[in-house]
């Protein structure tokens, strides 16, 4: 897999970053992210799909993000044994999602990852939004 986009990890900080503000903290970040996206691509690809994803995921962030070397996909999309420092968990995350949304636009497309994207957090602004021209 190549690099990531840096629009696509642009819109995986700024995802971070909403849900940051909405308890004005870090604790509980990763969950409600996960619980966000799980919900959502649940109905597309399946809570199984979800799984393999996110496992797949993890591991190709893993390579760029050694903090990460013993967080764990569960079930239902939560990441076990991320690093309790916010900076350190908050670009493991990033690493995750940017990963996440790079498969998932490989397998189900650009337009739909927006669209779950949108519905999810319709606050994050288009400049966030990953572009196709940038592969």
């Amino acid at each position: 897999m190549s690099e990531p986009r840096p629009s696509v990890i642009a819109l995986a900080a700024a995802i971070t970053e909403a849900e940051a503000s909405v308890d004005d903290g870090w604790r509980g970040v990763d969950r409600a992210v996960m619980t966000k996206l799980y919900a959502s691509l649940g109905k597309l690809i399946g809570p199984s799909g979800f799984d393999v994803l996110l496992a797949r995921a993890l591991k190709l962030a893993q390579r760029d993000e050694p903090t990460l070397s013993n967080v764990t996909p569960d079930p239902g999309g939560a990441l076990k044994g991320l690093v309790a420092d916010p900076a350190v968990a908050k670009r493991g995350l990033v690493a995750v999602l940017t990963h996440l949304f790079e498969l998932l636009s490989t397998f189900i497309g650009e337009d739909l990852v927006t669209r779950v994207v949108r519905d999810a957090w319709p606050h994050v602004t288009d400049a966030d939004r990953p572009r196709e021209t940038e592969r």
